[in-house]
């Protein structure tokens, strides 16, 4: 793991509103992103079904996690 992922699960675990975090997070979520349950009803692969989930909560995670202090010199080199 690397030394952003390692600070970055410090601070998780040393934040006392880490449910606050976790609920703002799902908040955040965008409510048209489809659940595995609506994509297989629409007949996509099992696997292609994990791939998107997999992919959309990667990236919503990324955005939500940028804004922290752990990640702003990364945010300065990728802006």
């Amino acid at each position: 793991m690397g030394r952003i992922a390692q600070s970055l699960i410090a601070t998780f675990r040393e934040e006392s509103q880490l449910a606050e975090v976790a609920e703002q997070f799902t908040q955040g979520l965008p409510e048209d992103m489809p659940s595995p349950r609506q994509l297989a009803e629409e007949g996509y692969d099992p696997q292609h079904i994990l791939y998107i989930a997999a992919q959309s909560f990667a990236a919503s995670f990324g955005e939500s996690v940028s804004a922290l202090d752990q990640f702003e010199s990364w945010s300065k080199h990728v802006a």
